[in-house]
């Protein structure tokens, strides 16, 4: 019998169903180039000193978030759901209200440190030291690029390069922008910056972007930002709620056999005496 009831309480927590139930919108398939899942099939052909990489840069929490996916379905309900001007998320009759420092928690970010934005410059040229050009700074490339090279420098470099484009702020085209290339001659600093804020305050200007070009009926349904973000937010919340509810259900269980086990007690009183 406890078995059939953790099974039920777990269905609670079946994040395939639509969450978001009076959202009265029919989907317009959202797109977007936020690739956390990608980074997990990566990961997969990785040797293990590539993948110490990523805990090198500072991104050890994305060994973990590189397991999850986007639902798109969702995700589009709570960008819905959003007020970019404050951070705030509307879900449930409750206000979420989105930090840096819980962004940094869900993807495993520096969540301290120099601003991002404090170490980037223009950059219109090429890297020849690493063969980088503008047209080769595309993720589906870059995957290709890892995938087949060895370890080294140049691994770290466009590894670094695919996380950012990727994960932490990606763009609306399919190209990943020169200016991180500011970034290459200081790989040692990459660790010490606030990548949380970063992915942040880049979520939520591609939000509102997104939802202004909806009402103005543009047909681009690309959105910007690491929108990942959102869902993420969204089922850490309903995770903190699913385990709260699943302690009471096991606090009135203990008091219902608590009082099943006084009923007999009296009932046998009354009967045998």
């Amino acid at each position: 019998m406890a078995h059939e009831d953790n099974d039920q309480m777990e269905d609670l927590l079946d994040v395939s169903v639509p969450v978001l139930q009076n959202t009265g919108r029919k989907y317009r398939h959202l797109q977007c180039r936020c690739m956390v899942h990608k980074l997990g099939c990566l990961l997969k052909v990785l040797s293990e000193d590539k993948k110490a990489v990523i805990t090198l840069f500072g991104f050890g929490g994305l060994l973990e978030a590189a397991s999850y996916s986007l639902r798109m379905g969702l995700v589009e309900d709570l960008v819905a759901c959003v007020e970019p001007d404050t951070g705030v998320l509307s879900v449930h009759g409750r206000e979420l209200h989105m930090t840096p420092w819980y962004a940094g928690s869900l993807l495993g970010l520096p969540c301290s440190g120099p601003d991002v934005d404090g170490r980037l410059s223009p950059v219109g040229a090429s890297d020849e030291r690493y063969n980088i050009t503008r047209t080769s700074l595309t993720p589906r490339l870059l995957y290709t690029e890892l995938i087949q090279m060895s370890y080294g420098e140049e691994f770290k470099v466009k590894l670094l390069l695919y996380i950012i484009g990727t994960i932490i702020r990606p763009t609306g085209n399919v190209y990943i922008a020169t200016t991180y290339l500011s970034l290459l001659p200081n790989l040692d600093d990459i660790r010490n910056l606030n990548w949380a804020k970063y992915a942040f305050e880049g979520m939520l200007p591609a939000v509102r972007t997104y939802k202004i070009g909806r009402v103005k009926g543009l047909k681009n349904k690309c959105i910007k930002g690491c929108i990942w973000i959102l869902q993420g937010q969204e089922e850490s919340s309903l995770r903190t709620d699913f385990n709260a509810l699943k302690m009471d259900f096991k606090k009135l269980k203990s008091h219902v056999l608590s009082a099943l086990t006084d009923i007999r007690q009296d009932v046998a009183v009354m009967v045998y005496g």
